[in-house]
C-alpha cells in the first residue's frame, strides 16, 4: 500500500511525460519501443520484493514475547527498547506514572498478531519503513497496536 503522496507523485509523472494508454509503450510509441524495462516515462516502475505477512509474522514475534515479559515483570527500561525511537518518551512517561498498567499490557499482548504491513511515507523526514497492524484482543474488546520495522527490527510504535 503506498501512500496518497506517491500516488499523486506517480500520477504527475505519467501526465507529464505521457501515460501508456493501451497498446504500445505509450502515446505514438510502438509496442516494445520503450526503455529495457518496457517504460518510456523514465520511472522505474520494478519496486523491490518484500517480506510477505506470513514472514513479517514470524520476525515480529520476539519483539511482541520481549515486550510481554518486560511488561510482566515491569521492567520500564526492557520495554521501552522495544519502542521506535519517536515514541520512547512517551512511553516512558506512562510506564513512570502508571506502573500497574504494565501487567495488564502484558496480558492483553497474549493475543496480539500482526494483521496487516504496508509501507509509511513518512513524510517529515523523507523516507519510507515497513509498518504494520497488531491486533490485541482483551476482555472481549480487540484493539489496535502499531509496529514499525526500524534498522531491520520491529518495534513498537503506539499501542
Amino acid at each position: 500500500m503506498r501512500s496518497v503522496a506517491f500516488a499523486l507523485c506517480a500520477v504527475a509523472a505519467c501526465m507529464a511525460s505521457g501515460c501508456p494508454s493501451g497498446g504500445g509503450d505509450g502515446p505514438g510509441v510502438p509496442d516494445g519501443a520503450g526503455g529495457p524495462d518496457g517504460n518510456v516515462d523514465g520511472v522505474n516502475w520494478d519496486l523491490p520484493e518484500l517480506p510477505s505477512l506470513a514472514e513479517e509474522q514470524a520476525a515480529i514475534a520476539p519483539a511482541i514475547t520481549g515486550m510481554k515479559s518486560a511488561l510482566a515483570a515491569r521492567d520500564a527500561p526492557a520495554a521501552i527498547q522495544l519502542v521506535a525511537p519517536e515514541s520512547r518518551d512517551a512511553y516512558e512517561a506512562i510506564f513512570a506514572e502508571t506502573p500497574e498498567l504494565m501487567p495488564l499490557l502484558a496480558a492483553a499482548l497474549e493475543s496480539a498478531q500482526l494483521m496487516m504491513v504496508s509501507e509509511d511515507d513518512r513524510t517529515y523526514d523523507n523516507t519510507l519503513r515497513r509498518i504494520g497492524d497488531v491486533e490485541v484482543e482483551y476482555d472481549g474488546i480487540v484493539f489496535h497496536a502499531t509496529v514499525a520495522k526500524v534498522d531491520g527490527a520491529w518495534l513498537f510504535v503506539k499501542f
